[in-house]
């Protein structure tokens, strides 16, 4: 694929940031922002000509509604014109590849246009019929100048002050005849699903997480026990450079070593009773992390603002929890575990 072509590929998927059309002197969509962003795009192959914003000079709207010789004589004449730019409104979704064969087609053979699909210049500037031309002056300003006609005609009547003084076509104006490719965006987003994707979403999350949580039963009576976290080394720790690190049958109590600076509270966020556990306790200590024993998009529903985790076997095991709502905080060299009773 021509490597002009190739940019334009990249850009549509692109419509929807912001930068490309940001706001410009009287409101008027600032070409620069566009173009900067269409020069600077992530992995675009260089253009065979560099477009600084400072080339530029013309920008062209145009349709494939338009009839093919008028089209295909705006692309020739820009075509090789590194001052030149062409915009097209959008497509018919899916058919992207139909839109670039068709443009293909009508360049000169060797001889490429820079064309971009910008749905938002359409919009701002309520072109709904092209061709329709905007040239810059030497000072800076931008003019239009609506109707078929040459490339360098409408780049002349901008030069000597013509497109100032009348906003009348020129030439004949025909019917854009791609959908404005935002409009189509906009009103899938207003029919899109989005319960169901996100509940579709949550469930894979759910079955991939399902095997990572552990169960625990409810604390029926209110209880603290402590749990010592030390291990025994089994064999001797040596370091790489042969340093005796730790001697088999030495014990070592991390707590030693580092302290626990949150206290964590272990619950099921399907149980009201353990929910309600939880508010209580999070509004008496700041310093909490939270771990669910399921359904971690509930958890997480329920206290947004909190730290919320998977409570996963091996950390009820390294934390000594047996059952839940449980609430551990360090106390000195040991974990202290208290269960509040829940119906």
């Amino acid at each position: 694929m021509n490597r002009k072509l190739l940019v334009l590929v990249l850009l549509c998927s692109s419509l929807l940031v912001s930068a490309y059309c940001s706001a410009g002197p009287a409101g008027e969509p600032d070409p620069r922002a566009f173009l900067d962003a269409w020069q600077n795009a992530d992995n675009v192959p260089p253009l065979n000509a560099p477009l600084p914003m400072d080339k530029i000079r013309t920008i062209v709207f145009i349709s494939l509604g338009m009839p093919k010789p008028a089209l295909s004589g705006l692309l020739e004449q820009g075509s090789e014109r590194s001052d030149v730019l062409f915009v097209l409104r959008g497509w018919q979704p899916p058919d992207i590849t139909s839109l670039y064969a068709q443009v293909y087609r009508l360049m000169p053979v060797g001889r490429p246009a820079n064309v971009v699909i910008n749905p938002v210049w359409f919009r701002e500037y309520e072109i709904d019929a092209v061709p329709v031309f905007l040239s810059k002056t030497d000072d800076g300003h931008w003019y239009r100048v609506s109707g078929e006609i040459a490339i360098e005609g409408a780049e002349k009547m901008v030069r000597n002050g013509r497109a100032a003084r009348t906003t009348d076509p020129v030439g004949p104006l025909y019917p854009v005849s791609e959908p404005d490719i935002l409009a189509l965006i906009e009103e899938r987003i207003k029919t899109f699903d989005w319960e169901t994707m996100v509940q579709k979403a949550r469930s894979r999350a759910e079955d991939k997480l399902r095997g990572e949580f552990v169960r625990l039963p409810k604390a029926h009576a209110a209880s603290v026990h402590y749990y010592d976290p030390s291990i025994r080394v089994t064999e001797d720790v040596v370091a790489p450079d042969g340093t005796l690190l730790a001697a088999k049958g030495t014990v070592i109590n991390p707590f030693d070593y580092v302290a626990l600076s949150n206290s964590y509270i272990v619950f099921d966020p399907h149980d009201s009773d353990q929910v309600e556990v939880v508010r209580q306790r999070i509004t008496d200590t700041p310093t909490i992390t939270l771990l669910a024993t399921q359904d971690l998009y509930k958890a997480n529903e329920l206290f947004p603002r909190m730290r919320v985790y998977p409570c996963m076997p091996l950390i009820a095991t390294r934390l000594g929890i047996k059952a839940v709502p449980a609430i551990v905080r360090q106390q000195g060299r040991r974990l202290e575990v208290t269960y509040v009773p829940v119906r």
